[in-house]
């Protein structure tokens, strides 16, 4: 989109998925999968929930999140660890882009045989909240990969503050929201702040979000623009289920419920 002499992106190029190394994308979708299961939720639930709503927990799992991934894309920079992965043909990309539009054209028409059938509006209100997030997302950069790993590149020439001006923007919206017009906290529910659980889902989050500027959010909605995303996405789902299956044997083991007790009392 161009305005004036100015133009604006609502996604990265195609070829962008291209920079990141077919394994850099499956780790990071174990990683974001995995740590955003362990603490309930990716970065900007804690930026638009938890931390307006003044969890602490929400505010240090986001710092965490932050300071990791921009820990890995510094040291993804200098190293090289997951940059040069291999193009992808014309005729890949054309058939992707087809494919996937039938994909978004069936969840539309899926959503709206459920309300049909059930009559149930939840599903439609779902699915508008969804379009409306994921449009902001489109045009404040959240969605743009490139964007988010220039406001982790702090040590580079190209380091860019944008986004983070962003979630500080969300935090005191909704935190006059909540306070003056809601008048009730929203947020996941976190163990203690300082509990082995919030410290290790956070920092695996964030340094899978450090290795493709993805999140949950941002990599569902390039999931429908680069070939390379279908990887990430794939392998975050993975990590959820792994994840499930964690917390299924901690509840068995003889460790009880030790990961999410405080470190202080």
């Amino acid at each position: 989109m161009k305005w004036g002499d100015a133009r604006f992106y609502f996604f990265d190029p195609i070829a962008f998925s291209s920079a990141i190394n077919w394994y850099g994308w499956i780790i990071a979708g174990l990683l974001v999968g995995l740590g955003a299961r362990m603490v309930h939720g990716d970065e900007l639930c804690h930026v638009m929930m938890g931390a307006p709503s003044l969890h602490f927990n929400s505010m240090v799992a986001f710092a965490i999140m932050y300071f990791s991934a921009s820990l890995m894309g510094n040291m993804n920079m200098e190293y090289k660890w997951f940059i040069g992965g291999s193009s992808v043909s014309k005729d890949v990309e054309d058939i992707y882009r087809i494919v996937s539009l039938i994909l978004l054209a069936l969840f539309i028409v899926l959503t709206i045989v459920v309300f049909l059938r059930t009559g149930d509006l939840s599903c439609i209100f779902t699915a508008c909240y969804g379009a409306l997030i994921s449009f902001g997302m489109m045009c404040s950069g959240l969605a743009r990969p490139s964007k988010m790993l220039a406001t982790f590149h702090f040590l580079g020439d190209n380091w860019s503050p944008g986004v983070l001006l962003t979630y500080l923007f969300v935090f005191l919206v909704n935190f006059l929201l909540f306070k003056c017009f809601v008048g009730r906290e929203f947020g996941p529910s976190l163990p203690g702040w300082l509990s082995f659980r919030n410290f290790i889902g956070s920092g695996m989050f964030g340094l899978g979000w450090g290795i493709t500027g993805l999140g949950p959010g941002a990599g569902l909605i390039n999931f429908f623009i680069m070939p390379w995303v279908v990887v990430f996405v794939v392998f975050m789902i993975i990590g959820v289920l792994i994840s499930d299956w964690l917390d299924g044997k901690q509840s068995n083991s003889i460790f009880g419920d030790g990961l999410t007790e405080p470190l202080i009392e």
